[in-house]
């Protein structure tokens, strides 16, 4: 959990997920948008803190650290040995052949290391526990859905937001850049001047506005 500059806020917890954020932000030029998505949460957060403590807290349906231990174990740590051993077969492939025809040989593989849940994403997995409890429905193939899903589009619960922040053109999506230019062909239709996609980097809000704009219209 950071604090306003970045820093862990948890004097217990590790600073390392916190620093790994700032050397992001700091390559990818986007140090001012940070601070500001950071301030816009905190403003968030304080604006809904009464309404939030009113919230009616159901029991618990599943208990959180043992689903999250399961999901550590039987999926994070078993996928990443798996894709280890990937990694190791191509080696041991690329490094036959570079023996067979004297071409330079390959760097070597890195110890395997384990991986685990890091706070920010256990505590996003108890947040949607906690929104599966106010429902009805009991059925676990659902929960199993719903974690799954959102695991999969999230990175295994690393991402809480779609990331607008992009360092160079090539980075953005297609579908993203044939909108800005749906848009731009719009402006220059109604004589006015078309967006600069290059001044769109770095400023997530400026980039979502062509975007959402070409969409607002839908096909021709």
């Amino acid at each position: 959990m950071p604090k306003d500059d970045l820093d862990q806020a948890r004097e217990r917890q590790s600073n390392a997920d916190c620093l790994q954020v700032k050397l992001f932000h700091l390559l990818n030029g986007s140090v001012a948008t940070a601070f500001e998505t950071l301030k816009d949460a905190k403003l968030a957060r304080a604006a809904y803190a009464d309404e939030l403590a009113k919230e009616y807290r159901p029991t618990p349906k599943i208990k959180p650290q043992p689903l999250l231990a399961c999901y550590e174990s039987n999926w994070l740590q078993k996928r990443g040995y798996e894709e280890y051993q990937q990694k190791v077969a191509a080696y041991e492939h690329q490094l036959s052949k570079s023996n067979k025809d004297h071409s330079p040989a390959p760097p070597p593989i890195p110890p395997y290391r384990k991986s685990y849940m890091a706070y920010y994403q256990a505590e996003q997995v108890k947040a949607l526990l906690q929104e599966w409890d106010r429902v009805e429905e009991t059925d676990p193939r659902i929960l199993a859905y719903i974690l799954g899903s959102i695991s999969y589009d999230s990175a295994d619960f690393t991402r809480s937001s779609e990331n607008f922040s992009y360092s160079a053109v090539s980075q953005l999506p297609q579908k993203w850049r044939d909108r800005i230019d749906e848009n731009n062909a719009r402006l220059v239709a109604a004589n006015q001047s078309p967006v600069d996609v290059n001044s769109l980097l770095n400023h997530p809000k400026e980039l979502a506005r062509p975007i959402r704009e070409s969409a607002a219209f839908g096909p021709d």
